[in-house]
């Protein structure tokens, strides 16, 4: 009975703890960011200033690690598009910063990939580029307004918001993935979302999740749309052969994101190597999360054999194409179908109007892991609990062409998901400019 009682005066004291922590984190949040909103504002003031007495442009920085997690390319083409109109006001920067989630020896295969596929599109005079290791940048020499791709640290200290914010710089974030689960509630509610100065959201769903688990107000989150497919266009060329994306998530269980746990790949990894074989007629695009295979390689999962093994034994398959570029957009627009697990896939797929089929372990998850926009997106797609219904959505959608859900995928997608498509950029423009001309906060 003492040792009961024990227990629970533990637990109580436990419980109790854990509410004034989160108590002070409240109090302490609600300090940085009435801090913040003063900067801003000094900030803004400083800008208007600028802009009058004709003395300086605003600096536009586009900061990214990974180019297929790069949701503000869209804007930045936009604004190179439109130079001529905006050169007087504006200078636009690409700043690339290393990514060490994965490791040293990851974070330079992906420093040195986003910087080969960037330049190439972009030139050298744009870039600025973090150095991996002792980075002596002064990123306030060159920025007022910042577009971070990935909303948590990943790289440097002086890239962390709360150091940004500090510096003078607006920090600003446009959703490298559609908010479709409830893992982006565990993003929301972290003391740097509410950071941003600005976060453009995709459509009022999302809005409504970031207002309800962050501390932000609706003039910091407005809704403008998608902003990453603004430049997507179909393919106008005609094929003969049919051509299915496949693309497995990284969340496999006990990998970097356990909370998700959407990833079936280990299901389906054999499989995916019969496809090719079983449908010689078929072209397959194999589109791993950049994740994927990084997850693999660890001694726990596959190792770097097994994994490497398995990439040489898919690039050996004639009807088999291994995609890795950053701009996935065209791939979109050859392909026919899709047959995937990924979250942002999910949504962006709806812009080319064709079908996917969305692979779930069980119908349960539906309802764990997906928000109200996410179940919407599932209804409207082709779903796959097994092997055999993905390869009756082989057969009967994408060779057959019996799609039964077209009509109405292509009317939820134009009312729900493609928001202001193809002008987000031009939305986020006039957010800008609203902001500058003082009307906004």
């Amino acid at each position: 009975m003492k040792e009961e009682k024990k227990r629970f005066f533990c637990i109580s004291k436990a419980k109790e703890e854990k509410h004034i922590l989160i108590q002070i984190f409240g109090i302490k949040l609600k300090l940085r960011i009435k801090h913040n909103i003063k900067l801003y504002r000094e900030k803004l003031k400083a800008i208007e200033n600028e802009l009058k007495n004709k003395k300086d442009k605003i600096n536009i920085t586009f900061m990214v690690s990974v180019v297929s997690m790069f949701p503000a390319r869209a804007f930045l083409d936009y604004l190179l598009k439109n130079q001529r109109e905006i050169e007087k006001i504006y200078n636009i920067k690409i700043l690339i910063i290393p990514d060490f989630r994965f490791g040293i020896e990851e974070a330079k295969k992906l420093y040195s990939d986003c910087y080969k596929e960037l330049s190439e599109v972009y030139g050298n005079e744009l870039i600025i580029k973090s150095p991996l290791e002792n980075d002596n940048i002064n990123i306030k020499e060159f920025t007022d307004i910042l577009f971070c791709s990935l909303p948590y640290d990943i790289s440097h200290p002086k890239y962390n918001i709360s150091n940004i914010i500090d510096a003078g710089i607006l920090p600003v974030h446009i959703n490298y993935a559609y908010t479709l689960t409830k893992y982006e509630r565990k993003i929301f509610k972290s003391e740097l979302y509410s950071l941003f100065w600005r976060i453009f959201a995709e459509n009022k769903y999302t809005q409504k999740e970031i207002l309800k688990y962050s501390k932000l107000d609706e003039i910091s989150v407005p809704v403008v749309g998608y902003g990453k497919m603004d430049t997507y266009q179909s393919a106008q060329n005609k094929k003969v052969r049919k051509t299915i994306i496949i693309s497995p998530h990284h969340s496999i269980k006990g990998g970097s994101n356990d909370v998700l746990q959407l990833s079936n790949f280990l299901k389906y990894s054999d499989f995916f190597l019969e496809l090719p074989d079983l449908y010689p007629n078929i072209d397959f695009i194999f589109r791993p999360h950049p994740a994927l295979f990084i997850t693999l390689k660890q001694n726990k999962f596959w190792g770097q054999e097994k994994t490497e093994n398995y990439i040489k034994i898919l690039k050996g398959k004639k009807n088999i194409i291994y995609s890795t570029e950053g701009n996935y957009l065209d791939t979109f627009a050859i392909s026919d179908g899709m047959i995937n697990d990924c979250c942002s896939f999910l949504a962006e797929y709806f812009y080319t109007g064709k079908p996917q089929c969305y692979m779930l372990k069980n119908p349960k998850i539906i309802t764990d892991k997906f928000i109200e926009s996410g179940i919407a997106c599932l209804n409207n797609c082709y779903k796959a609990f097994n092997k055999t219904q993905i390869i009756d959505f082989i057969e009967n959608v994408i060779i057959n062409n019996n799609d039964y859900m077209k009509e109405e995928r292509i009317k939820f997608a134009q009312e729900k998901i493609m928001i202001n498509y193809p002008n987000t950029s031009e939305e986020i423009y006039k957010n800008l400019e609203y902001v500058f001309n003082k009307k906004g906060k």
